[in-house]
């Protein structure tokens, strides 16, 4: 590679866990390093020549510079590794359709090599791990690996030259996977089959992170680079993670264990992988020569590297993240900040919630103190009261609260040395001045109590947390960090088919529905537009409150209505397969005004034109990203309109949603937001005790 000179290297997966090392390996030896954003695609197809005939599709759909000018070697990191995986198109999206989409786009860029880190687990049961291109995948995970290799040799576009470089278990003090095997050799379990010299295939991460980079720079090496051996033995790996010697099994009765292991996950699939970990821990699996030690790699890290895993890191950071309002699935609480959190190293997370539907195990931590008493007033009451008296249980090192009602529970335990997050989705203050239960002479006044107060609580706490720029300037801005709601990526896949033909266009509503988020008029509009265009008005969300259903069947434009409930974020792309448009078309109420709903951003997220209220701040959006058009939310005939030319011009419907989706992908996503609260939630890891 060019002269041996520093190098401009494109890492995709940069933040991730093999990513962010193979990022500090290239940046020791001296190269400039992009981050690349990893595409989140899904795919169905189950064989070569079906991924590789959606990656035109896929193409298409991404922004031109997917894949940087000027980058010199393109690492792929990315994917989803999950060995326990069941299956599906996101697994195969991840591990195999994305490999073949940058392999394109990095040809199409101008790149030179493509290092694409895929597992040795695409080998399974094979005799022997090493750079051939047998495999014998045996579970979900190992499976959509292979298939992304055999999609990558198939392709090869134009001069790119493509190496594929597969490590064995990938390994680091910290790691799920480390810290349980870590457990199990300390234990009374530690057991391997005698007389415990087999070579067991594993890696240390600083080890695959210093190979890629390696593999960046050599000038010919070959198609497929297997990891070497580390020299670690079966027995060997236990006596350094669990400080002492393993029992040893007879070969029979080791052999049996691992039959009785293939049995369960021939009998649950799901178990394949936790069958693969047993036979290597228990019989280990010889690695052949490796390309990389031939040709002068030397691991950065030895022997000593491996006792080092032994070290139990620090306690994680505990912490709770409670709501007594939103429902356990709320998109913000749980499907963004507490899967992030859930997932993160070093933190001990979990959500509490107050609904009455039972403790959650996996794949977030949830625990139920209970369904509230009936009313208002009894929510707001007894369920913070249980919400307390769980966290003083809990002892947290911090209290990360979504609702304003359990701002008191949070001040007390701020009292007792507990770090608070006053997380804040609405403009509480605004919001009063349209509730139509409290007097409209009363309004102002309530506002303003409420105002002060708020902040006044807020301002004893360690964060808050805002939702939108506008809530951010409300609060101290030496302790607010901006959060905003945008979309998850992985969500909102990049589409890789057109609509079915004959499929009746229509317009999408996600969310919840009531009066003061314009469906009265929207189910009007669409009654409308059905005099000259045959449109269905698709509604994905909750009746708030229910007998709000029963207004909206009264509408004459009811019978063009598919009320689709709610539906799970993994049937998302479903919802919108045929549609031309999403709608958020709000009433201009005071909370509206400056909101930014996450809708508006999920339908540019799925790659569709908006039909949106013409309020100044989505105005000042819209027409920047050309994404839209804007309406008066107050008018069935306006909005029927903007419906009705997006429907007319198919071109420029599909312009809109390709510049919506570009968009996102560039700045309006949560893989940006999630950076400032794992920055904010490393901010309270260092601040633990010192309160």
């Amino acid at each position: 590679m060019r002269g041996g000179g520093p190098l401009r290297v494109g890492v995709v997966g940069a933040s991730g866990f093999v990513g962010r090392h193979v990022v500090e390996a290239l940046r020791a030896r001296g190269d400039d390093v992009v981050a690349v954003p990893a595409p989140r695609l899904r795919s169905s197809g189950r064989d070569v020549a079906t991924l590789l005939a959606e990656v035109g599709g896929v193409l298409d759909h991404l922004a031109p510079d997917v894949v940087p000018s000027g980058i010199d070697v393109l690492v792929n990191a990315a994917g989803m590794s999950a060995a326990t995986h069941p299956g599906g198109s996101d697994l195969v999206g991840a591990n195999a359709l994305l490999p073949a989409v940058l392999a394109a786009a990095a040809a199409r860029s101008g790149v030179q090599r493509l290092v694409h880190v895929s597992s040795a687990a695409v080998q399974g049961t094979s005799h022997l791990l090493d750079s051939s291109s047998r495999r014998r995948p045996e579970n979900a995970y190992a499976r959509s690996k292979a298939l992304g290799e055999e999609a990558l040799e198939r392709s090869r576009p134009g001069s790119l030259d493509i190496v594929i470089y597969r490590p064995p278990g990938v390994h680091s003090p910290d790691r799920a996977v480390t810290r349980s095997i870590r457990a199990l050799a300390a234990g009374r379990w530690s057991w391997t089959t005698a007389p415990g010299t087999a070579g067991s295939p594993q890696s240390l991460v600083a080890n695959v992170a210093d190979a890629v980079a390696y593999l960046t720079r050599h000038d010919d090496p070959p198609p497929v680079v297997h990891h070497p051996s580390e020299g670690v033995s079966t027995a060997g790996l236990l006596l350094d993670l669990g400080g002492h010697p393993p029992h040893l099994l007879p070969r029979p009765l080791g052999a049996a264990l691992i039959r009785g292991a293939d049995l369960a996950a021939r009998v649950v699939p799901r178990l394949g992988g936790h069958a693969s970990r047993v036979r290597i821990l228990l019989a280990g699996q010889p690695q052949a020569p490796s390309w990389l030690t031939q040709s002068g790699w030397q691991p950065v890290v030895g022997p000593e590297g491996w006792r080092a895993l032994a070290t139990v890191p620090e306690r994680p950071l505990r912490a709770i993240m409670a709501t007594t309002v939103h429902e356990r699935h709320d998109t913000r609480v749980f499907h963004k900040m507490a899967a992030d959190l859930a997932r993160a190293d070093g933190v001990d997370f979990r959500v509490v919630v107050a609904d009455g539907g039972g403790d959650l195990a996996a794949p977030v931590q949830v625990h139920d103190v209970g369904a509230p008493p009936a009313g208002r007033l009894g929510r707001m009451t007894f369920s913070p009261l249980r919400v307390l008296r769980h966290a003083l249980g809990v002892r947290p090192d911090v209290f990360h609260l979504h609702d304003p009602e359990l701002l008191p529970v949070g001040w007390l335990l701020a009292r007792t040395g507990v770090q608070v997050v006053y997380d804040v989705h609405e403009d509480v203050p605004k919001d009063i001045l349209d509730k139509h239960w409290i007097h409209p002479r009363v309004r102002p006044v309530v506002s303003w109590l409420v105002d002060r107060v708020e902040r006044g609580a807020a301002g004893g706490l360690s964060a808050v947390v805002a939702a939108t720029p506008s809530i951010a300037t409300r609060f101290d801005p030496r302790t607010t960090t901006l959060v905003q709601n945008f979309p998850r990526l992985d969500e909102f896949p990049v589409p890789t088919r057109t609509t079915d033909a004959g499929v009746t266009p229509s317009v999408v509503y996600l969310g919840a529905m009531n009066e003061i988020r314009g469906l009265v008029v929207l189910v009007d509009a669409i009654a409308i537009v059905n005099r000259t265009h045959p449109c269905r008005l698709r509604l994905a969300g909750p009746f708030t409150p229910p007998p709000f259903e029963a207004v909206l069947r009264s509408r004459p434009g009811w019978r063009y209505v598919d009320a689709l409930g709610v539906v799970g974020r993994s049937d998302l792309d479903r919802v919108f397969d045929g549609a031309v448009a999403g709608a958020v078309t709000f009433l201009p109420a005071h909370n509206h005004i400056d909101a930014q709903p996450n809708k508006l951003f999920e339908y540019l997220a799925a790659g569709r034109a908006v039909v949106a209220s013409d309020f100044p701040r989505w105005r000042e959006l819209i027409e920047a990203v050309d994404c839209g058009l804007l309406v008066d939310p107050t008018d069935p005939v306006s909005v029927a309109t903007a419906v009705v030319e997006l429907l007319d011009d198919p071109e420029r419907s599909a312009r809109l949603g390709r510049n919506g989706r570009r968009a996102i992908e560039e700045t309006y996503n949560w893989d940006v937001e999630s950076t400032a609260l794992t920055a904010l939630y490393a901010r309270l890891a260092d601040n633990r005790g010192k309160r």
